[in-house]
């Protein structure tokens, strides 16, 4: 299978509640760094969904570093 999306859809339809988690953080564990990721993020993206992507990680970046 050759169609990232389909197979992350795929992916997670197979995932038990609590492990989408594990599985994003497995992809941070494998990347080379925050230049791949950004790297990663850009195929395909024009400027607003780069955009919309980039609020999103912010907000998950605020939300990890919340003190619980």
């Amino acid at each position: 299978m050759h169609d990232a999306a389909a197979l992350m859809d795929l992916s997670f339809d197979g995932l038990a509640a609590g492990q989408c988690g594990a599985f994003i953080r497995q992809y941070f564990k494998r990347g080379t760094g925050v230049g791949a990721v950004v790297a990663d993020l850009r195929v395909d993206l024009e400027r607003p969904a780069r955009v919309s992507s980039a609020e999103i990680l912010q907000q998950v970046a605020a939300g990890l570093l919340e003190e619980s």
